[in-house]
């Protein structure tokens, strides 16, 4: 399957970093904290929004209903921050 990615050039990293993704998610590679969290933290400028998605993250790995509650909210409120961040629809489909 090819797919085209046309963008201005000031872009390129933006690129690369959307085709590392779709790459990883097509093998299904399993990456260690450490190298997934290089990825996402490309994902947003906005640093409240990097927190608030880590910390949702923490949550979901607790695996408690709070918990699991806890991380959805401050997933949703990272998605209110910036909707392009991709990290915390991850994190809530964990929290769900």
């Amino acid at each position: 399957m090819a797919e085209r990615y046309d963008r201005e050039l000031k872009d390129v990293f933006a690129v690369q970093d959307e085709i590392t993704k779709k790459i990883i998610t097509a093998l299904d590679v399993k990456l260690t904290r450490g190298e997934w969290g290089r990825i996402v933290s490309k994902g947003t400028e906005n640093l409240e929004a990097y927190l608030k998605s880590q910390e949702a993250a923490s949550c979901a790995d607790q695996s408690t209903r709070e918990s699991l509650e806890r991380g959805r909210s401050l997933s949703e409120e990272a998605i209110a921050l910036d909707p392009q961040f991709p990290h915390p629809y991850h994190v809530m489909g964990f929290s769900t």
